[in-house]
């Protein structure tokens, strides 16, 4: 297993018995991101924080690419996350969260990422409330600096070492999505 597999499983877990997970408390889809848009679960899969923990163990990370596709990503975050069919309510403020592995390299376009135009944000946004983006390893990577313009401002940016160092944001994280 990678160790990196290791860290955001354990991570994942970590983070999930935190909150109140059910019908009337916090829901959690999970989307894994390269070139294409891989949804592992709906917002309704797994109501209960038990059931989240199993299929949480049972997630297959696979380093495919490194080629991040964000046009993708701004697409299903707007239109397919937070939609009737996932189990969306209205009524309930929506979070996502976004890890940006540092190895990660998006379509560039003129020396910008693709997909990130000023449409992108408000979007994104719109659909979701909150948007948290993290990244994990070197910031020196550009492109990888400018997907924080996802994020609903400069408070919810984080950036960590390495996927070791997760575990040093977890308590932040709820705070901002439980409050």
């Amino acid at each position: 297993m990678n160790p990196s597999t290791h860290y955001m499983t354990t991570f994942l877990k970590e983070f999930v018995a935190r909150l109140p997970i059910g019908p009337t408390g916090s829901l959690l889809g999970l989307a894994l991101i390269d070139s294409d848009i891989h949804s592992v679960w709906s917002l309704i899969d797994h109501v209960t924080n038990d059931q989240l923990q199993m299929a949480i163990n049972g997630i297959r990370f696979q380093h495919r690419k490194d080629r991040l596709d964000i046009e993708n990503l701004v697409d299903y975050l707007s239109k397919e996350a937070f939609d009737n069919m996932s189990g969306d309510r209205p009524s309930v403020p929506n979070a996502v969260v976004i890890f940006v592995d540092h190895r990660g390299r998006p379509d560039m376009h003129h020396g910008h990422v693709s997909g990130l135009g000023a449409d992108a944000r408000h979007d994104v946004q719109k659909a979701s409330g909150d948007v948290i983006v993290v990244n994990i390893g070197s910031t020196d990577h550009s492109a990888v600096t400018q997907m924080s313009v996802l994020a609903t401002d400069a408070h919810h940016v984080f950036s960590v070492a390495d996927y070791d160092a997760l575990s040093g944001i977890k308590d932040m994280l709820v705070n901002f999505i439980c409050n």
